[in-house]
């Protein structure tokens, strides 16, 4: 048995407002409709992955490709992977979530994550501002205006950090404290209407400091990941609401309306900044435009299209010369940048990255390991080797409806939270390592992981002991 059974909050019980509705008969999901539901994070993944992979061979850079046969089996051998140990932790985690009993929504818990997280972002966003010199809402405007030069000037600021050795101490309790990054959006997304007046202003303040800071730079990273959280979000809200047609449903019309709209917006943003980062940076043949979508567009804009699909699908083409790269252990940070940057700083020696893939692949062809990507796979395989990247990969895919199933049945908060980072570092394979790039989402991840364990060996043995009895 799991936690004793409570009711739901009193959001739940209150009259539906306009964007909600009470379900009907008809609402009732079926069983198929619950098996669907259980597969959904695998046929999501597949599709990104086989797409992204097909879309790369379809381009002008497979060409340059001297091991076709290799990469293409690596890539199938890691998705097969993936498929595999989804399936095998769904069929042995089903029966022990559906036993447990589902969290009861937003507790005080929930609201204090979500003030904390929306406050690291506010203090993340101001101090980042501050640190790369807005000094009025009008320099963020001119910013949006000309992204590359912002993105340009943001490189001249580090540079001039690093020279003068400054630091701030802001940024640098934030990234301590990063695993706070991850609870705000996905969580305010799925409970908006249980907060307060209060806490739905701190939020916004929070994520919207967050968002301008990265537009002030001109970086799509940022408002890449505050969509894909929001979607997130949403996702989770919606399968709540198929599992239980008691609860107060979601207008799904109008969430899925708002996820595409939020998407078409994040991509027409993205292209217009990479075809204006193309042409002032002399990469316009890189990502030349098709000529069809230049007769529709115009030139410029079909450079922006075309340099927004190179994004996830030229890491390929560095993963083909990683693999033909000797293998050599990078000491077990090779994979983490970011934490190879901690034991240089700390304990001094070589830095491990200079052992990992990307780096010594850079040496051997040319492929500049920190201008372009080479997927999350190498990354993994500079201490982990490619078969046992294939193996991670078999444990990503267990973690993953571990993950999901705890996310929409149990409803268990940390679980969302840490599915949430998941989900990125998903979205990214096609590029890099995403969550153990910077120093704040690796050291965020290990918090949440650690978290999320402890909870968990937790839960086992108070249900064990409540059996028992």
């Amino acid at each position: 048995m799991g936690r004793p059974a409570v009711s739901l909050s009193e959001g739940d019980r209150t009259p539906p407002r306009v964007h909600l509705r009470r379900a009907s008969v008809e609402d009732s999901p079926t069983e198929l409709d619950l098996k669907r539901l259980n597969w959904a994070p695998l046929r999501l993944t597949l599709i990104w992955l086989v797409g992204t992979y097909v879309a790369f061979l379809l381009g002008p850079l497979a060409t340059q490709m001297t091991n076709l046969g290799k990469t293409t089996t690596f890539i199938v051998a890691t998705i097969v992977a993936f498929t595999l140990g989804y399936r095998w932790s769904l069929s042995g985690n089903l029966k022990r979530v559906e036993k447990q009993t589902p969290h009861p929504g937003l507790t005080s818990g929930g609201r204090a994550a979500i003030a904390t997280s929306a406050l690291w972002f506010l203090v993340f966003g101001v101090a980042s501002l501050a640190n790369y010199g807005a000094a009025s809402f009008g320099d963020i405007l001119n910013s949006i205006q000309h992204p590359a030069d912002s993105y340009a000037a943001k490189f001249t600021v580090y540079q001039q950090q690093i020279a003068e050795s400054t630091v701030s101490r802001p940024i640098q309790l934030v990234v301590l404290f990063g695993a706070l990054s991850a609870p705000a959006i996905p969580l305010a997304t799925i409970f908006w209407r249980h907060l307060g007046s209060g806490l739905k202003t701190l939020t916004l303040a929070g994520v919207g400091s967050y968002v301008m800071y990265f537009l002030f730079i001109g970086t799509n990273k940022g408002l890449g990941d505050v969509s894909l959280l929001f979607a997130f979000g949403i996702g989770i809200r919606i399968a709540h609401d198929r599992r239980d047609p008691n609860r107060r449903q979601l207008n799904r019309r109008l969430a899925k309306t708002m996820v595409a709209v939020g998407a078409v917006a994040f991509l027409a943003f993205m292209a217009n900044s990479q075809a204006d980062r193309a042409q002032k940076f002399g990469t316009t043949e890189l990502v030349k435009g098709n000529s069809v979508v230049a007769a529709v567009l115009g030139d410029r804009l079909a450079t922006g299209v075309s340099a927004v699909t190179f994004y996830p699908t030229h890491g390929y083409l560095g993963l083909s010369k990683d693999l033909d790269t000797e293998f050599e252990w990078a000491g077990g940070l090779g994979a983490s940048p970011a934490l190879a940057s901690y034991k240089t700083q700390y304990l001094g020696g070589t830095n491990p990255y200079e052992k990992s893939y990307p780096a010594r692949t850079e040496v051997r062809t040319g492929w500049p390991a920190g201008l372009y990507w080479s997927t999350m796979y190498p990354w993994l395989a500079s201490d982990l080797t490619f078969p046992g990247t294939i193996a991670f990969c078999f444990i990503l895919g267990a973690l993953t409806a571990r993950l999901w199933l705890e996310s929409i049945i149990s409803r268990d908060l940390i679980s969302i939270i840490l599915l949430s980072q998941i989900a990125i570092l998903i979205l990214y394979i096609p590029a890099n390592n995403q969550l153990f790039l910077s120093r704040q989402t690796a050291l965020g991840t290990i918090t949440l992981l650690g978290i999320y364990f402890y909870m968990s060996v937790r839960r086992s043995v108070a249900e064990k002991s409540w059996t028992s009895k």
